[in-house]
């Protein structure tokens, strides 16, 4: 797609996803994705961020230096307590959910039904890491109108439209990583990881609120 934007981050193979064809495909000469250092993530942003952009951002922070710990065979290991899901698929998830928000927001309209489904950031915790730091990289962007497509009335084809914007979505997606992060904390003690964050997966109203009641 001509003028799709790109993130950066995974590294050593260029992809493109087309929401069209529901896949990414290879393209050389035109890269997806390209590496960015980690030092280097975050120059020029801080100063700028919203607050929920600071927010997903160490939220995500957070989230790849835990991955980054986890040995690559128990990052793909199926987990009891997930249904046999494994940690790498959840984060796939993430992933894919803050690819479907970059995608659309070129022409304004979002359909996190089209995500990319590659196998990559689950097989691969590196991988994973890499992608989440070009995501980390492009959260700080305009606030603009968006709307959210999707056949959400179950039975039918249909596709709602609401309208939303760029910072409220960022709001979504930040509450929906924290509630996966909340499940690959169970993942991890499946495989018998113990060394999490205490605030990993733990919404910041809830750390609030612990932090009211603590003695």
């Amino acid at each position: 797609m001509e003028g799709t934007p790109t993130l950066e981050g995974l590294g050593a193979q260029s992809l493109r996803y087309r929401p069209s064809a529901d896949k990414f495909q290879n393209e050389a000469d035109n890269d997806y994705f390209t590496r960015v250092p980690e030092n280097q993530v975050r120059i020029g942003m801080e100063r700028n961020m919203t607050q929920v952009e600071a927010l997903l951002v160490n939220t995500l922070d957070q989230l790849a230096g835990v991955i980054r710990k986890i040995p690559e065979a128990d990052y793909v290991c199926p987990c009891r307590h997930l249904g046999d899901e494994s940690i790498g698929r959840h984060v796939r998830h993430i992933i894919d959910m803050f690819l479907c928000l970059e995608n659309g927001y070129p022409e304004r309209v979002v359909c996190y039904e089209h995500r990319a489904r590659d196998p990559r950031p689950e097989q691969s915790a590196s991988f994973a890491v890499d992608v989440i730091n070009g995501i980390i990289s492009h959260i700080h962007r305009p606030d603009t109108a968006l709307v959210i497509m999707g056949a959400y009335t179950g039975g039918s084809d249909e596709q709602v439209r609401i309208p939303t914007n760029h910072q409220r979505e960022l709001l979504f997606l930040l509450e929906h990583t924290i509630h996966h992060m909340a499940l690959i904390r169970i993942g991890c003690m499946d495989i018998g990881f113990q060394t999490l964050p205490e605030s990993f997966g733990v919404a910041p109203a809830t750390l609030q609120h612990r932090r009211r009641c603590a003695p």
